[in-house]
Parts: structure tokens; C-alpha cells; sequence
């Protein structure tokens, strides 16, 4: 469009160059004039094609980049629900083999506990009726005292070896297995090996100490 116009306005300078023999004075100066304004609206308009072509090409070039962000994002967002189903996929199968971990336990657990009834029910038919005094069960190995808080004690000996609670012992030093210090109580069986037990009594004179021995009351 700038151009039209600028070939309209040299159009317009020749046709008045050829006839400026023709114009008077005040004609010629208007003409002058009109001349002139329309140079700098041209000049001006040339301008603003300029601008708008800088401006222009900005615009092209941040659509470009933007264009080359979005690109990006959508890769990204698509290595993202890849990634998401692939961990959804190996979550679906390790629940699947977790599952069938359990069942394949508890299925050996079910033959466990069939065996352990089968073999029960034979003990009970061939028992004797009467237990020779042999068949007892063993009285309760020494144990040792592992820990004191309070009126609180640890021992090393649990279920496994008999206990149980309200089991009564007696307190025994372990440097001398004759000195009795007094009597505890088993409170707790924690396991097979382990049990806590309150203080019944401390004889006189007497000093608890960690490793001192018990036995069956």
C-alpha cells in the first residue's frame, strides 16, 4: 500500500513538473504545500510499514520458539503417561505376584496344620494311657537376669523354657549361687527366650544385680 501511494505521488510531481508553466504563483505554492505533506505522510507511513515489519518478525520468531516449547512440553507429557502406565503396569504385576505369594503361603500354612493334626491324632491313639514318670517335662534350666529398671526386670528365658506369666522364681546370686536374694514374678513372656518379671521380695543385706541367676520357685 506505501508503495502505490509513493508511485501515485511521483506521478503527480511529473504531471506538475510538466505543467508548471501553467500555475500561478499562489497556485504553485498550494501545490508546493501539498507536496510537502504528502512527502511526510508517506516518509511517516514508510515508517510505520518498518515498525510493523520489525514488529512482525518479533512476533514470528516468539511464535516460533513458543511453538518449539509446546513441541517439547507434549514430549515430555507423553514420556510422562508412558512412564506413569509402565509403573501402573508393574504395580498391577507385582500385586498380582504378592498375591499369589500369600496364597501359596497360606496353602503350606492349611498342609502345615493338616500334617500337625494327623501327626496329633497318632500320638493320642498310640500313647499309653499312663505316662511313665520319666516323660515329665524337664524343669526349668537356670536363667539370667539381663536388665533392671525400677522394680522392673528382664530375663532371658521365655515361653521356651516354661515360663509363663504369674510364673514365680526365685533370685539367686550369681557369684554365689547360694546367696537368695529374694523372689520375682514373671509379668510378661515376650518370647521364647525373653520374659520381664516385678520384684516379690529382696532379702536384707542383699544387692540385686544384673546377671544374677533364677530358678523354679
Amino acid at each position: 500500500m506505501p508503495q502505490r501511494i509513493l508511485v501515485g505521488f511521483l506521478m503527480i510531481l511529473a504531471l506538475a513538473g510538466t505543467a508548471s508553466a501553467k500555475w500561478k504563483p499562489e497556485e504553485q505554492q498550494y501545490l508546493d504545500e501539498s507536496f510537502r505533506v504528502l512527502r511526510e505522510q508517506v516518509r511517516a507511513l514508510q515508517a510505520q510499514v518498518e515498525a510493523q515489519t520489525v514488529a512482525l518478525t518479533a512476533l514470528r520468531q516468539q511464535q516460533e520458539q513458543l511453538q518449539s516449547v509446546v513441541t517439547r512440553q507434549q514430549a515430555l507429557l507423553e514420556a510422562l503417561q508412558k512412564a506413569m502406565t509402565e509403573v501402573r503396569a508393574n504395580q498391577l504385576l507385582q500385586f498380582a505376584k504378592l498375591s499369589t505369594g500369600i496364597q501359596d503361603l497360606r496353602t503350606e500354612q492349611q498342609k502345615a496344620f493338616n500334617t500337625l493334626s494327623g501327626l496329633q491324632a497318632v500320638v493320642a491313639i498310640t500313647e499309653p494311657a499312663t505316662k511313665p514318670a520319666s516323660a515329665s517335662p524337664t524343669p526349668l534350666s537356670l536363667g539370667y537376669v539381663t536388665g533392671m529398671v525400677g522394680e522392673g526386670v528382664t530375663l532371658d528365658i521365655g515361653y521356651a523354657h516354661g515360663v509363663r506369666r504369674g510364673t514365680r522364681l526365685a533370685w539367686y546370686k550369681a557369684s554365689d549361687p547360694q546367696t537368695r536374694v529374694g523372689v520375682l514374678e514373671v509379668t510378661d513372656v515376650v518370647g521364647a527366650s525373653k520374659s520381664r518379671a516385678r520384684i516379690i521380695t529382696v532379702n536384707p543385706g542383699v544387692r540385686p544385680e544384673f546377671s544374677d541367676m533364677v530358678r523354679p520357685e
